[in-house]
C-alpha cells in the first residue's frame, strides 16, 4: 500500500535569500511521496528563476499577482492533491524526518485534525540560537488558545478534509494562522509533537517580530472571542499532577513550560475577573516546582515563554 501523498504548501514573496535551503529541506525528506506546491505571490526578485532551476517533478510552481500570504496559501491548498497539507515557509528549514513523523502521528491518531511541533530558532547562518518548546497533549493545546497561539505556523500538518470542512485562511485576518487553528480546534482535537522538527529563521524584518499594531489589535479581539467560548477552565489538582508527570518525563524544559502554562491560565482567569477559578488554580500552582517564582515572573513579564497575557482584556 502506497504511503499517503502529502502536499507541502509554500508561499514566496521576494524570498530569494533562503529559498534554495527551504526547497532542499523538503525534497530531501525521508518521506518521498510528496509534492511541493510553491505559490509565487508576485515576487520581483529572482525567486522564480531559483525555483525553475529545479528539475524535480514533485515541485508545482504557481504564479499570481501579489495578494498577500493568506490568499497565496488558499490558492496553493486548493491546487494541492494531497490527503494531508503541510506548511512550509520560504526562509525556514524542515528537518529530514519532519514529514514522515507528522504523517505517522496523524495516521495513528485519526481524530486529530492538525499537528504541529517544537522548533529551533535559527539565525541567518542557520545556527540554532534558541529552542521553542510546545506542550503536546491535545487537552493542554486546546486550553493554550486562551493565553497564546499554541503553534508555529510553518510546523503545521493538517488533514485536507478537516480544512475543507472548517474553511481556509481568512484573507481579512492579519493573524490568519492563529484564527484558522482556533477554528479547526473548535471542531477537532489538535496537538503538537514534543520534538524539534523545524528550523524557524529569525528575521528582524518579519511581521511577527515587529509586533505590528494592527496585528496586536486583532490578537486581542480573537482572544476575547476565544474566552467567550470557554465557559470553564477545568484543571483539577489531580489533572495538573498528571500533566506535570507527563512533561517531566519529556525533560526539564517541558516541565518548565507546563508550569508556565498553568500559571498563565491562573493570571488570565484573574484578569477576566473569574476569581474563584483563579484562586483555586493559584493554590495548585503554588504546589508546582518553582510555582511561586513562575507566577511572579509571568506577572512581571506577561509575554514570558511567548504567552500573550497583555492581549487579554476584562
Amino acid at each position: 500500500m502506497a504511503a499517503p501523498l502529502v502536499s507541502v504548501v509554500m508561499a514566496v514573496y521576494n524570498g530569494q535569500e533562503y529559498l534554495n535551503t527551504a526547497i532542499d529541506s523538503i525534497l530531501l525528506q525521508t518521506h518521498k511521496n510528496l509534492e511541493l506546491v510553491i505559490i509565487d505571490d508576485g515576487s520581483t526578485d529572482n525567486s522564480r528563476t531559483i525555483i525553475e532551476t529545479y528539475g524535480d517533478k514533485r515541485i508545482r510552481y504557481i504564479h499570481q499577482s501579489n495578494k498577500g500570504l493568506a490568499a497565496a496559501l488558499n490558492h496553493g491548498i486548493k491546487q494541492s492533491s494531497g490527503t494531508y497539507i503541510a506548511r512550509m515557509d520560504c526562509d525556514d528549514i524542515s528537518y529530514p524526518t519532519r514529514i514522515a513523523e507528522q504523517l505517522k502521528y496523524l495516521e495513528k491518531n485519526p481524530s486529530v485534525a492538525l499537528v504541529g511541533s517544537g522548533f529551533d530558532l535559527i539565525d541567518q547562518d542557520g545556527r540554532i540560537i534558541d529552542r521553542s518548546i510546545h506542550l503536546d497533549r491535545p487537552s493542554d493545546v486546546g486550553l493554550e488558545f486562551l493565553v497564546r497561539n499554541p503553534f508555529g505556523h510553518g510546523t503545521i500538518m493538517m488533514r485536507k478534509k478537516a480544512l475543507e470542512t472548517t474553511g481556509f485562511y481568512d484573507v481579512e485576518q492579519p493573524i490568519e494562522d492563529y484564527e484558522l487553528w482556533w477554528r479547526i480546534s473548535s471542531r477537532y482535537p489538535v496537538a503538537n509533537m514534543a520534538k524539534q522538527l523545524y528550523g524557524w529563521r529569525v528575521n528582524p524584518d518579519s511581521i511577527s517580530h515587529k509586533g505590528d499594531a494592527k496585528r496586536q489589535i486583532q490578537i486581542t479581539k480573537l482572544m476575547s472571542e476565544i474566552w467567550e467560548n470557554q465557559t470553564k477552565v477545568k484543571l483539577s489538582k489531580a489533572a495538573v499532577k498528571t500533566g506535570l508527570k507527563h512533561y517531566a518525563s519529556l525533560g526539564p524544559k517541558y516541565q518548565e513550560q507546563y508550569v508556565y502554562f498553568v500559571a498563565a491560565l491562573c493570571i488570565a482567569l484573574r484578569k477576566k475577573k473569574r476569581y474563584l477559578e483563579a484562586t483555586k488554580l493559584q493554590t495548585i500552582v503554588w504546589g508546582l516546582p518553582k510555582g511561586r517564582a513562575v507566577l511572579k515572573d509571568i506577572r512581571r513579564n506577561p509575554r514570558s515563554h511567548n504567552y500573550n497575557l497583555v492581549n487579554i482584556k476584562q
